[in-house]
């Protein structure tokens, strides 16, 4: 099923790009599952900043999501000289989020992805 929103708490937010594991999709009800938007965080979650947006609008979303249950985050920033992928996950030993910066990757891994 393809999903263009999520309710999180009192937030409805869609993700430019988003991963549900099936496992978690699967513990929802048949009538949680066709709910327009369903109440449940994707594993992994894709945000790419527009320009009419600004970086900490972007990062404050980005923590939003990391709240509500998401495990790994990106948020591609393609504005300006340098270009941002900041990875966003949470630590399992102090429940904290932590994030780090890659300025002009070539290329970025998704720790989930690996898993």
């Amino acid at each position: 099923m393809i999903v263009g929103a999520f309710t999180l708490d009192d937030n409805i937010l869609g993700p430019d790009a988003y991963v549900v594991l099936i496992n978690r999709w699967n513990a929802l009800s048949d009538d949680e599952k066709e709910a327009t938007f369903p109440r449940v965080a994707p594993n992994f979650i894709v945000e790419l900043r527009s320009s009419s947006s600004t970086y900490i609008s972007c990062h404050r979303k980005m923590l939003t999501w990391m709240n509500a249950g998401v495990e790994e985050g990106l948020l591609i920033d393609p504005i300006g000289n340098s270009r941002t992928v900041r990875i966003y996950t949470c630590d399992t030993n102090t429940n904290n989020i932590i994030w780090q910066d890659h300025i002009n990757p070539q290329s970025v891994t998704s720790q989930q992805a690996k898993a």
